[in-house]
């Protein structure tokens, strides 16, 4: 097991004894702050990265549409664009390219699932 550094074992009883300002002194002198920031700036880091990776997903998946509005990948692309709106927090638009889906590509694989989907988001 791993040991603690004498100043986070002193922080740790100063906080037993309610002695705050002393937690807070002594942990800061640590690195234990640094540390936290600096995984919470790598974490916000990824979640910006896999952000502009679903806008940019979106944009895609809409040229395939845009590109070849009766190709056979359409309905896959329609399906996915949803999803990735989805996880945008976009729910109005995620749902209206759903129901798109429905109404023009009723026999394709995808049409099921995205009557599923609509029945899910709309509860």
């Amino acid at each position: 097991m791993a040991k603690w550094p004498t100043s986070c074992t002193r922080a740790i009883q100063a906080l037993s004894a309610s002695r705050l300002r002393t937690v807070w002194y002594l942990l800061r002198s640590t690195g234990v702050f640094r540390a936290a920031s600096a995984r919470a700036a790598a974490t916000q880091g990824q979640a910006d990265k896999a952000k502009e990776a679903l806008q940019q997903a979106v944009q895609e998946y809409r040229k395939v549409f845009v590109n070849y509005p009766r190709g056979a990948q359409v309905p896959t692309a329609l399906y996915k664009e949803a999803l990735a709106l989805e996880e945008l927090k976009q729910v109005k638009l995620a749902q209206a390219r759903l129901q798109y889906l429905v109404d023009n590509f009723p026999q394709s694989q995808e049409a099921p699932l995205a009557r599923e989907r609509l029945k899910s988001l709309g509860e």
